[in-house]
């Protein structure tokens, strides 16, 4: 049982052999994930965006509809508590 032994030139060119298809494939690799990780942050960025503008939209939308209540209530009160006694009615109508 004979074992033939490699050649250092042949070593040599196995280990090129290898880094020529090795380097190439870890370079592409790399590229592509850096470009994805980038595009799933942007998406990311673009949906927090979207979803914070619509909680803003959605704030806002409540808020005028309490100042609405609120002017509402205000002007009835004022009504109803006309005249000279207009603090101390006013007061019985809070409490």
């Amino acid at each position: 049982m004979a074992i033939k032994k490699s050649s250092a030139l042949e070593t040599r060119l196995t280990m090129v052999m290898l880094l020529l298809t090795i380097l190439p494939a870890t370079a592409v690799a790399w590229i592509a994930h850096n470009i994805m990780f980038e595009y799933i942050k942007k998406e990311h960025m673009d949906i927090v965006g979207r979803v914070a503008d619509a909680k803003r939209a959605q704030l806002a939308m409540v808020l005028v509809g309490k100042n609405d209540r609120a002017k509402s209530f205000l002007s009835n009160l004022t009504a109803q508590c006309g005249g000279d006694k207009a603090k101390l009615c006013l007061r019985r109508q809070l409490d």
